[in-house]
């Protein structure tokens, strides 16, 4: 019986410690499981956030791409715009180069007019029948000096377009070149989204 009761004994007490050892282990279990599902909690709830932070980009990309698009297409029309207006001052170049050109002849026909016709004043003594000549003389200059003060007007009015057309192409090409960086800004932050 003795060592029955020494057996069962120890038995039970080799029962006991695994029970207190299992007990530890449930413990740690128990704290484990707590600290898993702590984290499982801030991992959902860092999912949730990720998924609002997601949204707001998206949304964010959205606006970003449709803003893209509406300054991709005033560039278009910038540039068009743009060409519009080199044409123009290419067309206002040569409307001045042939002005001028027109102006030098006027002059030209001018100063050979005004000697025949100092020529003819002072042969109108002498020369009563040159009369005629004269007068038509007199008048062909009036209406050259009237035409070589029309061009030198237009000439002026051409120069001045001129002037304000590439003042109008300068301003452009600066606000096509903020349009360009900024687009290129934009594009960059849409990459990184």
């Amino acid at each position: 019986r003795l060592t029955s009761f020494a057996v069962t004994r120890r038995d039970m007490e080799e029962r006991e410690r695994k029970c207190k050892e299992i007990e530890e282990i449930a413990v740690v279990i128990e704290r484990e499981k707590k600290m898993l599902q702590e984290q499982v909690d801030e991992f959902t709830k860092r999912e949730e956030e990720v998924k609002k932070v997601l949204e707001e980009l998206a949304v964010e990309r959205t606006t970003l791409q449709k803003e893209n698009r509406k300054l991709y297409t005033e560039r278009e029309f910038r540039i068009a715009e743009q060409e519009q207006l080199q044409a123009k001052c290419a067309s206002l170049e040569n409307t001045t180069k042939t002005l001028q050109h027109e102006l030098e002849e006027w002059k030209s026909r001018t100063d050979n007019i005004l000697p025949e016709l100092e020529t003819a004043m002072e042969a109108n003594a002498e020369l009563r029948n040159r009369l005629d000549l004269f007068e038509g003389l007199q008048e062909e200059l009036e209406s050259t000096k009237q035409r070589c003060t029309a061009l030198e007007a237009d000439l002026r009015e051409a120069g001045d377009n001129l002037e304000a057309a590439k003042t109008e192409k300068k301003q452009l090409e600066e606000l096509n070149l903020q349009q360009s960086m900024k687009l290129a800004d934009l594009e960059k932050l849409t990459s990184i989204v």
